[in-house]
């Protein structure tokens, strides 16, 4: 459930996980009837969670078809965000019935991320903006590009999204080049900056980054030096035995 980041059925499944298995269904049984009423009341973001727990048969009588169908008109008609985000994720998932064919969620994804008209959560906005630069960075459905990634990166960071700005920060520590021309300057600067700041709370992909980045740069200056001190011949001896891991 936690892929839709619908904060009904977040609630759900955070419902469900309760170790008391009393408490847990009675919790579910309020959050489904609260889900039933928001739907009614034309709540968008409940209406997507009920066409999911109608899809799946989940506390309410299974109709998958009339779940999709809704969701459907819910695009076509009303152009929906809520409904184009849930549809992309099951798209990009191959979840629900829906089909895996990314090359369909691409479009919704790239339309929530920049069309600000869309009144959606920063959650949502940040999840679509990470896919549309995965599928760049991929380059399966989308001709991949390392420009249009940092841009959708960027645009993603900007919504606190912490794996953007690991994925933006490793782009800036390297610089990008589109198959347009247009270049992503290496700037070292900017990339540390960004993998420090997840490094400082706590990101461990961020810290091993950092360390692989500064070893990088320790190795090359080392093996350039014609001196021959202590500290450059033990810290030779020491980055050879670690240079398979770096590179």
């Amino acid at each position: 459930m936690n892929k839709y980041c619908n904060a009904y059925l977040d609630r759900l499944d955070a419902a469900k996980k309760l170790s008391n298995p009393k408490e847990s269904q009675v919790k579910i049984s309020e959050i489904v009837k609260e889900i039933g009423l928001a739907a009614k009341n034309n709540n968008k973001e409940a209406v997507v969670a009920y066409c999911y727990l109608q899809i799946v048969g989940y506390k309410v009588e299974q109709n998958a078809i009339a779940g999709r169908e809704r969701l459907t008109k819910m695009i076509n008609k009303q152009r929906c965000p809520e409904a184009m985000f849930f549809v992309a994720i099951a798209f990009l998932c191959g979840d629900l019935g829906y089909n895996n064919d990314p090359s369909k969620s691409e479009h919704w994804f790239r339309d929530v991320a920049l069309n600000l008209e869309l009144e959606i959560s920063d959650r949502k906005r940040a999840t679509s903006a990470l896919n549309v630069a995965n599928l760049y960075l991929q380059g399966e459905v989308v001709t991949k590009d390392l420009a249009e990634a940092a841009r959708f990166f960027e645009l993603a960071c900007s919504y606190g999204d912490e794996k953007s700005a690991l994925m933006l920060g490793k782009i800036y520590l390297k610089g990008a080049e589109g198959i347009f021309g247009t270049i992503i300057p290496r700037d070292a600067v900017k990339g540390l900056d960004l993998l420090h700041k997840l490094a400082s709370i706590g990101n461990i992909d961020a810290t091993e980054e950092i360390v692989r980045y500064h070893l990088i740069e320790a190795t090359k200056w080392c093996r350039e030096s014609k001196s021959n001190t202590e500290l450059l011949r033990v810290s030779r001896s020491v980055l050879d035995e670690v240079e398979w891991q770096i590179k």
